[in-house]
């Protein structure tokens, strides 16, 4: 017997991710029960936002008459592009997994995040300008297209399980689980407007639900390579707002090299 008191005959015979192995490898693998690795992943980044378009929804610094700007048409123009527009993401982390049993294993990790997304009006807008030099009021109409470019950074991170099935080289894991997104930094710009404005009071922190698809491939007896898919979606909405909601989801596709010890 060995040291966890099971008959040799009930040795799992399976490694870290569900390849088969010989007695003599599950022996020396019995105090090796976790693989760590390098994954980058990218993908879409869907806001599903929905509220109204007023300024204190989100977050105007002053109102567009202010500026000398049609308040109605860019608002209501731009929001609406924010429930049909698509973002980009992609991260780069680490993973780790512990073998709970033959088909069993917990993951973590953590992930660095960008994301990004821009919505465009093409709604003409008129803009007050004040020169300092000669007194003036010089009225500018713009008629050009108007960008509106958000930045997200954050950190990811993951608690799920997995279950592995497969054969000799080639095994394939189902993992679900939630995930934890912390922000570290959100930027917003605008080009042709000449006001600021931020989408609503973001929260510092959020949940995902998760679910993921992945095949491995076993290099050597130490090594192994992946790639898969994986959907994650907030459990809320990741604003601090009554009148509008966000409630992100993303899709990415992975990969990864991982080493077991």
């Amino acid at each position: 017997k060995l040291t966890n008191d099971l008959p040799l005959d009930e040795l799992m015979l399976k490694d870290f991710a569900g390849f088969p192995i010989t007695k003599e490898e599950e022996i020396k693998l019995r105090k090796k029960r976790f693989l760590i690795g390098l994954k980058v992943a990218a993908g879409n980044l869907n806001l599903n936002y929905s509220g109204d378009n007023s300024q204190n929804a989100v977050g105007l610094e002053k109102p567009l008459s202010a500026y000398g700007t049609s308040t109605k048409s860019i608002e209501t123009d731009l929001f609406e592009q924010l429930r049909k527009v698509k973002g980009s993401q992609s991260s780069v982390g680490i993973d780790i997994s512990y073998l709970l049993s033959k088909k069993w294993s917990i993951n973590s990790g953590f992930s660095f995040v960008n994301q990004k997304y821009s919505v465009m009006s093409n709604v003409s807008h008129t803009t007050i300008v004040s020169s300092d030099i000669q007194g003036d009021t010089i009225i500018i109409t713009n008629t050009v297209p108007n960008p509106l470019e958000t930045k997200w950074q954050s950190m990811n991170i993951p608690l799920v399980m997995a279950y592995h099935i497969g054969g000799k080289k080639l095994t394939a894991s189902i993992s679900f689980g939630v995930a934890a997104n912390i922000l570290f930094t959100e930027k917003y710009k605008t080009e042709q407007l000449t006001y600021a404005y931020k989408l609503g009071n973001r929260k510092k922190s959020y949940f995902n639900s998760v679910i993921g698809f992945k095949l491995n491939y076993k290099l050597s007896p130490k090594w192994y390579w992946s790639a898969g898919v994986d959907y994650q979606n907030a459990l809320g909405s990741i604003l601090n707002e009554e009148r509008v909601t966000l409630r992100p989801d993303t899709y990415q596709a992975n990969t990864g090299f991982y080493f077991s010890f």
